[in-house]
């Protein structure tokens, strides 16, 4: 018997005790428009919208959660694609994709694990098993990753790309200044001229670009002004001989470099020697560079001169110390303005994951202390006559 059906009698073939049903007067009595009104109706009365500024992890995190609960989010970013530390370069002269900025992605968070563990199936993200080393009084330590380190497939880029999906990203497009005006804010690049009005606003940016954009709101300006942030270099380098290093990353707590890998280990990336090594020492650029490819070749133990070598500059890749803040996000609900990002609650990208969807979380609260009880709206109601 089905779960809501009962034995009728005279018993018919095949069916035994279960009565046949005509499938169109079935459908007749299912109100199917108005399942489909129920269903799709928004979350709240009132659909305020939202702009986001800075596209990097922190706020697309924020703005597709905000997208997925059905809030109309723009995110505005000031480079030509968004990703902040995720976003990828590619090799000089190939489309070889290189991850200059995250290196690794490890989930510290169930929310965060469950979105990590829907890439891995949809085969977007996938287990980076390299062999992991560290420096150890000297010596090159085999160490054991105390959690798995997952990459995008084919780059880091593609968690950027898929937290952006159904998400209005408008690249290239810096903000300069926010104007409080009647009903919300406008939004004005460095020319004055208006990049649109949204109702609220969060500022999704390292601590120094936030501090302008949150004058109105001091108590937020205050701490973003208290957090330092440090420069960053990574160094890309191709090899064109193979090299025999014992390690495919190895990290280091002491001298100029920091971390080093050979990027062509990571799974779905084309085999060859390209290695990336990051460094947070705010030297001169061009004699940074210089310093950090004679360091790799120590470290790798190697005469090879890299055929090829790049690098990018990263202005704010650290805070020095987080913000002493009892919450991961800052909120001003009389101002409707915000603010999130991995300077708030740590270092790394998991910081940035928090932050963002913590500040969600406070928009889609707030919004909801203010909705009355929900609208009578009975799905297998009388239909009206």
């Amino acid at each position: 018997l089905g779960l809501f059906d009962r034995p009728f009698s005279p018993a018919r073939p095949v069916t035994g005790l279960v009565r046949g049903r005509d499938t169109a007067h079935h459908a007749s009595r299912i109100p199917l428009q108005r399942y489909i009104d129920r269903a799709t109706r928004p979350l709240f009365a009132t659909q305020p919208s939202v702009a986001v500024i800075g596209g990097g992890v922190a706020g697309l995190c924020c703005a597709r959660v905000l997208s997925d609960h059905g809030l109309s989010v723009t995110v505005f970013e000031q480079a030509d694609r968004a990703g902040g530390r995720l976003s990828t370069d590619h090799v000089p002269g190939t489309q070889r994709s290189v991850d200059m900025g995250v290196q690794y992605v490890s989930a510290r968070t169930p929310s965060m694990q469950r979105w990590l563990d829907g890439l891995v199936h949809a085969g977007r993200a996938a287990e980076w098993q390299g062999r992991f080393a560290c420096i150890h009084d000297g010596a090159v330590v085999p160490e054991a990753p105390r959690r798995p380190r997952l990459v995008g497939v084919p780059d880091l880029a593609e968690l950027a790309r898929h937290l952006a999906t159904d998400t209005t990203v408008r690249t290239g497009r810096p903000v300069a200044q926010l104007n409080r005006v009647s009903g919300g804010w406008r939004i004005l690049d460095q020319n004055g001229d208006s990049l649109g009005h949204a109702d609220l606003v969060v500022v999704a940016l390292p601590a120094p670009q936030a501090l302008p954009l949150l004058a109105a709101a001091p108590d937020l300006a205050s701490v973003a002004q208290e957090v330092t942030m440090v420069p960053g270099l990574s160094v890309g380098m191709m090899f064109t001989g193979s090299l025999a290093a014992p390690f495919d990353a190895l990290k280091a707590s002491t001298g100029l470099v920091g971390w080093l890998a050979r990027d062509s280990s990571k799974p779905g990336r084309t085999p060859g020697e390209v290695w990336v090594a990051q460094t947070a020492d705010p030297g001169e650029p061009d004699l940074l560079e210089s310093r950090v490819v004679d360091e790799v070749r120590r470290l790798l133990q190697t005469t090879q001169a890299p055929a090829l070598v790049w690098s990018r500059r990263w202005s704010a890749a650290r805070a020095l110390a987080p913000a002493s803040l009892s919450s991961e996000c800052l909120f001003d609900r009389s101002l409707g303005l915000g603010a999130c990002g991995d300077w708030m609650v740590g270092r790394d990208l998991s910081a940035a994951w928090r932050s963002g969807t913590a500040m969600a979380g406070r928009i889609l609260g707030v919004l909801a202390e203010g909705e009355a009880r929900p609208r009578a709206n009975p799905l297998f109601a009388p239909a009206a006559r």
